[in-house]
């Protein structure tokens, strides 16, 4: 379970995500998290393995996108990247991922020593975002550059799995 705290100005949030499920198959582990955000939850699955980690939203009843979170190994510098179409076929969201140097990174659920990803995003609304990922916990950190400020979430507890 991780639980995260959140803020944009002076508003404060918690949200957290719980591990339901976790299946392997081929060296790759489907993991089904549950994401609680005040009264909203929704649930996300995981794809997990040595080549990464990607992330299916289902759009709809049977469709699944896959959003490529973080590329394995990484070295500073490479960049990957994900393209969602609009209902018209044509691109309407495109967003960049590019690895930067490890950082030292402080929450107030420890020290860890995080990989940096900077995400670019362009489209409808264009976003900018640091994220940092830990090894054996997943993301720690992640600053969001929004219109009304930065939005600033941190691992506030970690409770690994059994």
């Amino acid at each position: 379970k991780l639980v995260y705290e959140a803020r944009t100005g002076d508003s404060v949030t918690e949200s957290s995500e719980t591990v339901e499920k976790a299946m392997e198959k081929d060296g790759v582990f489907r993991v089904t998290v549950r994401m609680d955000a005040g009264r909203k939850s929704a649930r996300v699955d995981y794809d997990v393995s040595a080549r990464g980690l990607d992330r299916h939203v289902r759009a709809g009843k049977a469709e699944t996108r896959t959003f490529p979170l973080l590329k394995l190994p990484a070295k500073e510098g490479d960049t990957w990247w994900w393209e969602m179409e609009g209902p018209d076929g044509r691109v309407a969201v495109k967003t960049t991922y590019t690895v930067g140097d490890a950082d030292d990174v402080e929450v107030p659920a420890g020290k860890f020593k995080a990989l940096r990803i900077e995400s670019h995003r362009e489209g409808k609304a264009m976003t900018k975002a640091t994220l940092w990922y830990a090894p054996d916990v997943g993301l720690v950190k992640m600053v969001t550059a929004l219109p009304e400020g930065d939005r600033t979430q941190v691992l506030k507890s970690f409770t690994p799995g059994k």
